[in-house]
């Protein structure tokens, strides 16, 4: 499982009120989430590695009225190396 999060743009107008964010992960059913207005990410989400992601995000102003939605596709990839091994050493194991 790959634990991921969306970042998200600044709002473009002073009266928006709330955000809707749409998040497909493969061919899950979509999860909506409200962000704060001034969030600057998503909470953490997750899916697997190789996973379609398709995310709608909204913004409402104080009238109610609705933005055309930001999209973005992409696709979930495992690109993190495993940590760096441990520290070696050398054991003396013996004398000719």
């Amino acid at each position: 499982m790959l634990q991921f999060v969306v970042t998200l743009p600044l709002t473009g107008a002073v009266d928006v009120l709330s955000r809707e964010l749409s998040v497909t992960v493969g061919a899950n059913p979509a999860v909506i989430l409200n962000p704060a207005v001034g969030d600057t990410e998503s909470q953490e989400l997750s899916g697997n590695d190789s996973d379609a992601i398709h995310l709608e995000l909204v913004d409402v102003d104080d009238a109610g009225n609705r933005s055309a939605a930001s999209v973005l596709d992409a696709t979930l990839l495992d690109t993190l190396a495993p940590p760096q091994p441990g520290e070696m050493g050398i054991r003396i194991t013996g004398e000719t």
